[in-house]
């Protein structure tokens, strides 16, 4: 009920990660991909800068990096990977094949603030985007999640336009072309959108 309004640490989470890490080695596991984290962003400002639980899972993974054919870390926050020893960590060739997913939904940050008050920037997303891709690590952008929009058509929409509702346009047909256009200059290796 708290997580929300409350964001907290996993309890005894260095003993589990190796508890689990331990476990893929004994149970003969293949290798598989991993992705890091489809339910929760794992580079929560706070609880990253107070625990450091992203980091230690990095070192841990690299150590273990035969147990994974891939590895994908999805993110609203990926300032802290542009950072050291996080650069350091992803960016070793013995990663490989590692990417880094931002979920940015927007190009405007009024729509930012509105859908997304405690999220960074669209500029500071972006921004590590682009620092992540000059030092050689895969990006893709999730335009994650499209929004409903006056922009399509009402016997498609089947709404009423955005401002009935007294919500702001969170995606323009610009927007979504410029987020497009960004992703695709500076090499980005997907873009993935979804409802």
């Amino acid at each position: 009920e708290t997580v929300g309004s409350s964001p907290h640490a996993k309890a005894i989470f260095e003993k589990k990660l190796r508890d689990d890490l331990q476990a893929l080695l004994s149970l003969g596991v293949p290798p598989a991909p991993l992705h890091l984290s489809n339910s929760t962003d794992p580079l929560q400002e706070n609880l990253e800068k107070e625990n450091r639980h992203t980091l230690l899972s990095l070192e841990k993974i690299a150590a273990q990096r035969r147990q994974f054919s891939s590895i994908v870390i999805l993110t609203k926050n990926p300032s802290l990977l542009c950072t050291e020893p996080y650069l350091a960590i992803i960016r070793s060739r013995h990663m490989l094949p590692f990417t880094v997913q931002v979920s940015c939904a927007f190009w405007q940050d009024s729509a930012r603030l509105f859908f997304e008050p405690n999220a960074p920037s669209v500029h500071d997303r972006l921004e590590a985007l682009k620092i992540l891709a000059e030092n050689g690590i895969d990006v893709e952008l999730r335009i994650d999640p499209l929004f409903p929009s006056s922009r399509i058509k009402r016997e498609v929409r089947l709404h009423k336009p955005m401002s009935f509702y007294s919500i702001p346009e969170a995606q323009s047909q610009d927007d979504i072309v410029s987020l497009i256009r960004f992703a695709k200059e500076l090499g980005a290796k997907a873009i993935i959108a979804n409802t």
